[in-house]
């Protein structure tokens, strides 16, 4: 029985072990879901969205009021009393319509403009009279120093040769003139050979021969040619006298004996040509012919030879018999080779330095022509302006009264009856109806770098089909350049009118990109645009939300989405709003309206 007891005791002290280590299970999950769940209450809490692609347009929308395009400020030329105003602002005018009428009185500013004019076309008049530098006289002293030059060379040349005459003393002359009596005495011995020979030889006949020969050789390719030609001839007579002959209906009729005699004597003159022709235009007549002229030419050699001797020795005669003669003749007082070559020198020099004032000269000259040139067209320009001034001042000469340029309406009147205007003063101003209308819109810098100027522009709040716009300027905003710009419509249609206001929207088209979110998912700090996607993390308690700080890029955006390039890609989810400030790998929760 205590056996039992104590089994009962011991099984009951596991059954307690047991149901207080389910109790304690059961107290840990409780505590850490409450944990858990406090937790997440405590987390901030977002809204996401996920990226998408899609299509982005970068349209910028303003508005403004329709102006008219353009004003006139009337001004009077010179001091006037006005003596009636004839319009009220508000009053539409025509062309030529007279605004007010003035006291008469002479136009001062006409006047000065005369003046002036009738003094530059003097002024011009005088400078026309001035006359092109001449450098004739400069030209006329350079030549005679060119002949100086001239006549110091022949100097030179002079004094060489005089020097070169007395280079010899008086015994070598001497010997020069026993040498040219050696040179004589061959020259003697050599002539007495030569003229026993040519007799012996018959050497000048032969050589007429020979030339005879030689002309004959170079002349048949001309009697060949002759030759032809009067074959040819003689055949063409041939002919006709054949064909007198032929009119003949009685062969032995006695007038055509006389044809037949022509005939005959015509035939034997060609067949005497044809051969002749035979003869010489054959290589044995040609060789033969050669070869009796190599056959005289060899019967002579030897006299020909010494005939050549002859020349040879003669012509040696003749240089000593020259260097002789100037040696013989030389001048002794004349100037000296290195004298005389430094009287060339100057006379160079002296024209070098002449020929350089001259073209300094004209390099001076030149210039101070484009300097008149440059002043001269200035001058012109002046004179065609003030002519077009003082045709302007007549054209609107306003001494009587003002008149309406253009038609349009009046938007403002300076001037009262009996008043005195001084010149240049604004009297009245016309808003012109046909500079058409414009309309200038105010929008952030960065708006204004996706417009273009020339860019259409739709107006939104007009539905009228001939109502149109396009950019006409884009300016810095005067009243804040760094942040905004002022863009300038041009705009046309029936239904607009001047103080209307015009919505706009102009700037690219649509366009598909691949990353696309909310304008309020895109955040920016002192690094740039980011964006925060939120990562998922699976615990056995469930998931976990972090946000991750991506750096992007905006490439378009308009009114409500952004396109952007960067670490991010379609179907992540992006943080749009959160209850704080968010850090990057901060945890999150999840807004339960998603």
């Amino acid at each position: 029985m205590e056996e039992n007891e104590k089994k009962e005791e011991k099984s009951g002290r596991k059954k307690a072990i047991k149901n207080f280590a389910i109790v304690f299970v059961i107290a840990l999950l409780v505590l850490t879901f409450f944990s858990n769940t406090i937790m997440n209450h405590s987390l901030p809490e977002v809204s996401t969205t996920t990226v998408s692609s899609g299509s982005v347009s970068q349209k910028v929308r303003c508005q403004g009021d329709v102006e008219t395009a353009k004003d006139v400020e009337l001004t009077v030329s010179g001091d006037r009393v006005v003596k009636e105003v004839l319009v009220e602002s508000g009053d539409e005018v025509k062309k030529g319509d007279v605004i007010a009428t003035f006291d008469e009185a002479e136009n001062p500013e006409l006047k000065r403009a005369e003046d002036e004019l009738r003094t530059l076309e003097i002024a011009h008049q005088k400078n026309m009279i001035k006359l092109d530098p001449s450098y004739e006289e400069d030209y006329a002293e350079l030549e005679k120093y060119r002949v100086a030059i001239e006549d110091a060379e022949k100097g030179v040349r002079k004094a060489k040769e005089n020097e070169a005459s007395t280079v010899y003393s008086k015994e070598q002359l001497e010997a020069k003139k026993q040498e040219m009596l050696n040179q004589q005495s061959v020259v003697n011995e050599l002539q007495g050979q030569f003229d026993v020979l040519a007799e012996s030889y018959g050497y000048t006949e032969k050589l007429e021969v020979i030339a005879a020969k030689e002309k004959e050789l170079e002349e048949i390719p001309a009697r060949i040619k002759a030759l032809q030609g009067e074959i040819e001839d003689l055949n063409d007579k041939l002919n006709q006298e054949k064909t007198s002959l032929s009119l003949f209906t009685d062969p032995n009729d006695p007038d055509a004996d006389h044809i037949y005699e022509n005939i005959e004597s015509i035939e034997g003159s060609i067949e005497k040509a044809n051969e002749e022709l035979t003869i010489i235009s054959g290589d044995v007549y040609t060789q033969e012919l050669q070869q009796e002229i190599d056959d005289l030419k060899y019967e002579i050699k030897d006299v020909t030879a010494v005939a050549q001797s002859l020349v040879e020795e003669k012509a040696q005669l003749a240089d000593l018999e020259a260097e002789i003669e100037a040696a013989s003749t030389a001048d002794p007082t004349a100037v000296s080779v290195e004298d005389a070559e430094k009287a060339l020198k100057t006379a160079q020099e002296t024209y070098e330095t002449k020929l350089r004032a001259i073209e300094s000269k004209k390099k001076q000259d030149d210039i101070q022509q484009q300097k008149d040139d440059i002043d001269m067209k200035k001058e012109m320009d002046d004179l065609e302006a003030k002519r077009k001034e003082v045709q302007k001042l007549k054209d609107h000469d306003d001494t009587a009264n003002i008149v309406a340029p253009n038609d349009g309406i009046i938007t403002n009147i300076t001037m009262k009856d009996g008043e005195k205007v001084a010149a240049n003063t604004t009297v009245a101003t016309i808003q012109l109806a046909e500079s058409g209308y414009e309309v200038s819109a105010t929008v952030s810098k960065s708006d204004g770098r996706l417009i273009r100027v020339g860019d259409e522009a739709a107006i939104e709040n007009v539905w009228s089909q001939d109502a149109s716009a396009v950019v006409k300027s884009i300016k810095p905003d005067p009243n804040d350049p760094n942040k905004n710009v002022v863009v300038k419509f041009e705009v046309k249609g029936s239904d607009i009118s001047v103080g209307q206001t015009l919505q706009f929207a102009v700037g690219e088209k649509s366009q598909k990109y691949d990353t696309v979110v909310p304008n309020n998912a895109v955040k920016e700090d002192t690094t740039g645009n980011f964006v925060l996607v939120v990562k998922v993390k699976s615990t056995p308690l469930g998931n976990r939300y972090t946000v991750k700080k991506v750096e992007v890029k905006k490439l378009a955006s308009d009114t409500t989405k952004c396109a952007i390039s960067g670490d991010v890609s379609e179907y992540d989810n992006v943080v749009t709003n959160a209850s704080k400030r968010l850090e990057n790998g901060q945890q999150v929760r999840l807004s339960e309206k998603q």
